[in-house]
């Protein structure tokens, strides 16, 4: 058997695992032995039966995977409509929108004094030298997220920017270059 009908499994049962994981939950630490071992038995396994359990583990792995993403929304769901205050490190490269909007998503959330998990996708007015990696506290109305982005908020109002030194050195030697 060719070892792509088997990543191939592997890959079918992630997709479903993501999107079964609203009803199943394997929390419990002996699946992550259990995967372990469905590994090691699907990559040597020459039998036709090894798809079934490929499939298997791909199941388990996109619904620990989903299951993460589902935690990450409920953490924001109490506060979805409200008005709040999050501060969060950009992590990309600001960018403008059609409305003339700087559009920025933030990571490595805090919010009261917790930390959440997931992408906070944010719109604001045009605030001149927001770069990558700068700290932010933006203040406006929680929205239900899309795509890999938990929440957003639009046109927030950012309350502060902190910018640590020496920063993202990556993005200090691409705007070095681009200056030269």
């Amino acid at each position: 058997m060719h070892p792509m009908w088997k990543i191939a499994a592997i890959c079918v049962g992630i997709i479903v695992g993501v999107g079964g994981a609203r009803w199943f939950d394997v929390a419990d630490s002996w699946w992550y032995g259990a995967v372990i071992v469905l590994l090691i038995g699907v990559w040597f396994g020459k039998r036709c039966w090894v798809i079934l359990i490929a499939f298997s583990l791909g199941l388990c792995i996109g619904i620990e995977r989903g299951r993460i993403e589902l935690h990450a929304q409920a953490v924001f769901q109490p506060v979805i409509g409200r008005h709040v205050q999050v501060e969060g490190r950009v992590m990309n490269d600001p960018d403008t929108n059609r409305q003339g909007e700087l559009t920025l998503t933030l990571g490595g959330l805090t919010a009261n004094g917790h930390h959440l998990s997931g992408k906070l996708w944010v719109t604001t007015a045009n605030r001149p030298g927001i770069q990558r990696s700068d700290r932010l506290v933006v203040d406006g109305k929680l929205a239900p997220g899309f795509g890999g982005t938990t929440v957003a908020i639009k046109s927030a109002r950012v309350i502060s920017v902190q910018r640590e030194h020496p920063g993202d050195i990556a993005l200090s030697v691409r705007d070095d270059f681009a200056e030269h």
